[in-house]
């Protein structure tokens, strides 16, 4: 009793809150070491694998708890999302995820993550687990009303861009594709309108690495036994050793203008879905034994539509879009002007009633 109260007094505010409206916390899940990687492998705590098809990841970083919502030991976890954290293991196990906006849910004890860029939010099986979940971790403007009062309501007739074009050149895979038309269908059925309208992505990557970097590197400064990490790790903090203050100053300044370059969409728009991912759940090990450059490069291209809104700080959410002929989770982005959680949740509550998915279980469920 005295190891468990002890935990309790620890508690980060976040996990206190949901102790505080009754929350029963069940564990800890993995995560990627130092949560820098969107699959959920590491040599020291093994291989998490996805409920949906055990030979993918179920994402990452947040992918143990993904995986654990999916199977069904939970309904809804906790995320944190520093570059798509929540939004990828969601999409790759057929969950709802919302990165909400910067600020909205306290980070203490920390004062920050990863420069600006990290958010914690939920991972849940239904778009009202979810709202329910924010509203009991995040802070509320005067007279906004609560998440959970958005599942249902209606959102009026909205303006939906979407894009496949990715923040960085690579392909995009057809199903992924497939899933924004479906998607956009469904929306369009519901009454809103929809046009293709890319966003401007500009300087967003140089906005983003240098914080990235330098978040993982103060991450791994803190390990108590630095020698005991990975080697691709110690290749990361290396990397972030390129990064002078100077030059991680200049990433951090260039967010508002990247940040009103890509809200530019917002214009004449009032939502914008493009793919989660541009490819679907990685094989298990496919970047096993592989270098710091090579397992850099390749999940950037794996999960080009993330981060940038990890830079501009606004709200995003990941939205189950069917499953591909393997009967893997397909799913969606759609991301918000500033503060539009709720705008987010009642569209999403809107596909979810029109395009069910938590009825469905994975093989691994209990």
């Amino acid at each position: 009793m005295g190891h468990f109260m002890e935990e309790k007094q620890n508690d980060a505010e976040v996990v206190r809150r949901l102790r505080a409206a009754g929350a029963i916390v069940i564990g800890k899940t993995n995560v990627p070491e130092l949560t820098q990687w969107p699959f959920t492998e590491t040599e020291a705590f093994g291989v998490t694998r996805n409920p949906w098809s055990p030979g993918h990841t179920p994402g990452g970083s947040s992918g143990g708890t993904a995986a654990a919502v999916a199977a069904g030991f939970a309904g809804v976890g906790l995320g944190s999302d520093g570059g798509g954290s929540i939004r990828i293991p969601a999409a790759c196990c057929g969950l709802f995820g919302i990165k909400p906006q910067r600020g909205r849910v306290p980070l203490a004890p920390k004062a920050d993550g990863w420069h600006g860029l990290s958010v914690f939010g939920p991972i849940a099986r239904s778009v009202e687990d979810a709202a329910l979940f924010l509203d009991v971790v995040g802070e509320h403007h005067t007279g906004e009303l609560p998440f959970v009062q958005a599942v249902g309501a209606d959102p009026g007739k909205l303006r939906v861009a979407f894009s496949t074009k990715p923040a960085l050149p690579g392909p995009v895979g057809r199903e992924q594709k497939d899933a924004v038309a479906r998607i956009v269908g469904v929306l369009e059925k519901l009454g809103h309108s929809a046009e293709q309208s890319d966003p401007s992505w500009g300087a967003v990557i140089p906005a983003f690495v240098p914080r990235y970097l330098r978040g993982i590197a103060d991450d791994a400064h803190q390990v108590e036994n630095f020698d005991a990490l990975e080697s691709r790790t110690k290749g990361m903090v290396r990397f972030a050793g390129l990064i002078s203050d100077r030059r991680l100053q200049k990433a951090m300044d260039s967010e508002e203008k990247v940040a009103a370059r890509l809200n530019g969409v917002f214009d004449d728009h009032d939502l914008l879905v493009t793919p989660a991912l541009a490819a679907q759940p990685l094989p298990i090990g496919r970047y096993a034994n592989r270098g710091t450059i090579w397992t850099f490069n390749g999940v950037a291209r794996f999960t080009p539509f993330t981060a940038p809104y990890n830079v501009s700080g606004q709200p995003a959410v990941s939205v189950p879009a069917g499953f591909d002929s393997d009967g893997i989770p397909l799913a969606v982005q759609i991301v918000g002007p500033a503060g539009s959680e709720a705008l987010l949740i009642s569209v999403s509550a809107q596909i979810e009633a029109a395009s069910p998915w938590a009825d469905r279980r994975p093989v691994l469920s209990v």
